[in-house]
């Protein structure tokens, strides 16, 4: 069990390693031009600084997590959308709030926000 544990973790430490070689082919979608945008943003970014301990901006958070709310509930054609993330403390574990957000914002939440060591099995 103890091995398990410490490949997983030895995992999540690549993830963000072997993501920078994909940054140059990913485009970033922002959907600031969206009616839910701002408050969205605003909602899930308040929430944040409000529930997380530390010091670290929370704007960015916020910013991807309205962008893909919106992007999950304007794009049909998507089959399963996930938001994935190495980060638990922020995102994970804050994330019945932000489907509410999307909900209040959006009507429906259409996005799955996963934690990336429940992935690996």
């Amino acid at each position: 069990m103890k091995r398990l544990l410490q490949r997983k973790k030895n995992i999540i430490k690549l993830f963000p390693q072997r993501a920078k070689v994909f940054c140059n082919y990913i485009n970033d979608i922002s959907n600031r031009s969206h009616n839910s945008f701002n408050n969205l943003f605003n909602l899930i970014h308040a929430h944040l600084i409000a529930e997380c301990i530390g010091n670290k901006r929370k704007e960015h958070d916020a910013k991807f997590l309205a962008s893909a709310l919106i992007w999950a509930y304007e794009d049909k054609t998507l089959r399963s959308p996930h938001f994935i993330t190495t980060d638990w403390g922020d995102i994970c574990k804050n994330r019945s709030a932000i489907y509410n957000f999307a909900v209040s914002c959006l009507s429906e939440n259409c996005l799955k926000i996963r934690f990336i060591f429940d992935m690996i099995s």
